[in-house]
């Protein structure tokens, strides 16, 4: 009989990442131990049931279209689904996945931390009443937060279908340029000030901010002075 070991890689035992043989008929011939320490399920228990078993009842439908793609001898890079814990809570996991002699290698990572992160991130940038943004170093706005409605004036859609600098008062275009010119050059943050034109033609007085080169801006609401802090957020 042949050595189910035979063709693990030497780190099997050890690694992270969540590694996997299943088969056509969508059972998991092996699982390495990062499975049992990230979803708690015993290697007898994952081995006993459908990969669908175990899957978030929202993310069946994406998970069959993978499965089929990768039946069809093309590899499933990065698809990523939820998988149920013995708890009963689920992990998002990220797969990798292609066909190997007639069967499927996974590798699989378990992105919960990450996707924690990203839907803290996400509440933030609903809720904070900083002007929240992101920008490309033309000027042209890809994504504004509501906070820029809220302060401004204009609606999303005014915003991110104009440049930038339509709405920084005529006398310190030039200068806001020149500090976006010099952060794209350097990839060093850079400190400016700006005064930003409101839907009502009024202006947000000056305030002291920096610039960092991934282009994630951050205008904060002016204070009881007037003052608009301008900067990039990390």
């Amino acid at each position: 009989m042949p050595d189910p070991s035979a063709n693990r890689p030497p780190n099997w035992l050890t690694t992270t990442d969540l590694l996997a043989t299943l088969n056509p008929s969508q059972y998991f011939d092996n699982v390495n131990p990062a499975w049992t320490r990230s979803l708690d399920w015993s290697e007898t228990e994952m081995k006993s049931r459908t990969y669908t078993a175990l899957l978030h009842p929202d993310d069946l439908r994406a998970s069959a279209d993978a499965f089929e793609q990768l039946s069809q001898g093309q590899p499933v890079l990065w698809f990523e689904n939820r998988y149920r814990c013995k708890d009963g809570g689920y992990r998002w996991l990220s797969w990798v996945a292609v066909a190997d002699n007639g069967k499927f290698a996974c590798i699989t990572r378990d992105i919960s931390s990450q996707k924690t992160a990203e839907e803290e991130r996400d509440r933030l940038w609903a809720l904070s009443e900083d002007m929240l943004a992101r920008a490309d170093y033309a000027g042209t706005l890809s994504a504004v937060n509501p906070a820029w409605s809220q302060a401004l004036g204009y609606s999303q859609r005014e915003l991110l279908t104009r440049p930038y600098a339509d709405i920084i008062h005529p006398d310190d275009v030039v200068k806001t340029v020149a500090a976006l010119t010099a952060m794209s050059q350097s990839g060093q943050p850079t400190r400016f000030e700006n005064r930003i034109l409101a839907s009502n033609g009024h202006c947000k007085l000056p305030g002291n901010g920096h610039a960092r080169a991934d282009q994630a801006f951050r205008h904060r609401r002016a204070d009881q002075q007037g003052r608009c802090a301008t900067r990039l957020s990390p």
